[in-house]
């Protein structure tokens, strides 16, 4: 097992060293014939995938905590019957609940908060 291990590292650590100047011996064009693209156009790109990631999530977060608070609702109506140490957890669901819609929904916010103190330094 030791060996197999040793063996595993040897191969990783190679790789390490040899796969980085097999890309720089490739032509500019890149692997595979891939144009390279500036970093403005990849900064757009990934900014674009995640604002459409964002809308699409956002219809199922708000379902799915829809969901959870019906749930909780459901488990304070059983919690009244079967004690208070239940019914703490339940609190403790909503409030993991509420401070995950809370992130979601500031996302937006706290990145634009950031994009704008990136620019005034910049």
């Amino acid at each position: 097992m030791r060996l197999f291990a040793c063996l595993l590292l040897a191969v990783f650590f190679a790789s390490c060293l040899v796969f980085p100047l097999v890309a720089l011996a490739a032509d500019a064009q890149g692997p595979a014939g891939i144009q390279p693209i500036p970093p403005s156009e990849a900064v757009n790109r990934v900014d674009t995938l995640m604002g459409k990631g964002y809308l699409a999530l956002g219809s199922v977060v708000d379902r799915l905590a829809l969901l959870v608070f019906g749930a909780a609702a459901v488990c304070a109506l059983a919690a009244f019957f079967t004690g208070w140490a239940f019914f703490k957890k339940v609190l403790g669901m909503l409030a993991l609940v509420a401070l995950g819609l809370l992130v979601f929904y500031l996302a937006p916010f706290l990145v634009g908060v950031t994009k704008g103190i990136a620019v005034h330094f910049s």
